[in-house]
């Protein structure tokens, strides 16, 4: 599989603005994402040369000669109801880190919707979701991602390049919304319950992500994937 996304300037920012002299709005790197989707496809398919004139790339009389062996599905991330759309209308499959609430009313429907604008199969479309959670107290774990943990649901979290910068505002981010995206559970066996939500709303897959921290990849291997792999 290929995981995609429309990018955030503390990956991205500086080798951008290096070729192109600036860090562009989520509208334009959404666009240029799905261009390049479309771009890929052709490359890895395309049996001859061909000339491809986009908004943003440009590539004439080109083929690639190593195609690869099988087709590879592409899962195009999506936290919005508009990026969920681009998703289903340029991507094979969706992955997303919103709530199962959300997933049911906005991410779902749209990415669905957007399947169907480029006639294709909503049933053959599958939906990934990743579940950000911490284990033990609530409290803790929540003073634990305000340090640092939730960068990313800062005040222009995409648009800035410093990590320091990030980091550090991670402390104004409100506790209701690091809840809406992460699973803060007392025992490992809440994440049970947590992936049934998800697949209630629609879900195929669940991916569970969380720290470095190894005691917390065990406890999900022993506590949560058996009783899973059971259903």
């Amino acid at each position: 599989m290929l995981g995609i996304g429309s990018g955030e300037a503390v990956n991205e920012e500086r080798f951008f603005r290096e070729q192109r002299g600036y860090w562009p709005a989520w509208k334009e790197r959404i666009e240029r994402l799905s261009e390049a989707t479309t771009l890929m496809r052709r490359l890895w398919s395309s049996e001859d040369y061909f000339d491809f004139h986009g908004s943003f790339f440009t590539m004439p009389h080109v083929m690639l000669y190593t195609k690869p062996k099988t087709k590879i599905p592409i899962y195009f991330s999506a936290m919005g109801a508009k990026a969920a759309t681009y998703a289903g209308r340029f991507g094979d499959h969706l992955i997303t880190i919103a709530s199962p609430e959300k997933c049911r009313r906005i991410i779902f429907p749209n990415f669905e919707d957007g399947v169907k604008l480029e006639g294709k199969d909503p049933s053959e479309a599958e939906k990934m979701v990743l579940i950000l959670f911490e284990i033990g107290d609530p409290e803790r774990s929540l003073r634990k991602l305000q340090a640092g943990g939730a960068s990313f649901l800062t005040k222009k979290a995409f648009e800035n390049p410093d990590p320091r910068d990030l980091e550090a505002s991670t402390s104004t981010v409100e506790a209701a919304a690091i809840k809406e995206y992460f699973h803060l559970c007392k025992t490992a066996d809440a994440l049970i319950d947590v992936a049934e939500q998800y697949r209630k709303v629609g879900a195929h897959h669940v991916v569970f992500g969380t720290g470095a921290d190894p005691k917390l990849i065990n406890l999900v291997g022993e506590a949560v994937l058996p009783s899973m792999n059971s259903r």
